[in-house]
């Protein structure tokens, strides 16, 4: 049986409520390197929940994390780096996208 791991990626608006909505998922298999991401093609289910959202600037952020995941699970080789390294998904969502970078703040992953 194949272990993995998972993220789910969230819009977290206002960091004080707390209310958020799940938009993607990262999935990390480390023993079958299989790392993958899908999110969210529409930004008009948060419209209907939060009012304003930032949509183009969201559906932009979104791409280039499933990009980005995307890309390093292809690459086998960037794999290997990540797998001597570490067994975590946590550090690899953390090289896409650093928890210090302000223009990302309504976006959160969950911890596991």
């Amino acid at each position: 049986m194949t272990k993995y791991q998972y993220q789910i990626i969230r819009y977290l608006p206002d960091h004080f409520t707390g209310e958020f909505a799940n938009i993607g998922i990262i999935i990390y298999a480390p023993e079958r390197n299989f790392l993958s991401c899908r999110v969210t093609s529409r930004y008009s289910r948060l419209t209907e929940f939060f009012g304003e959202v930032p949509g183009t600037f969201l559906m932009s952020s979104l791409k280039h994390i499933e990009s980005k995941i995307k890309s390093i699970g292809e690459d086998f080789n960037g794999l290997l780096i990540y797998k001597k390294n570490t067994t975590s998904i946590i550090d690899i969502t953390n090289t896409v996208i650093p928890t210090t970078m302000v223009h990302y703040k309504f976006l959160s992953f969950s911890k596991e």
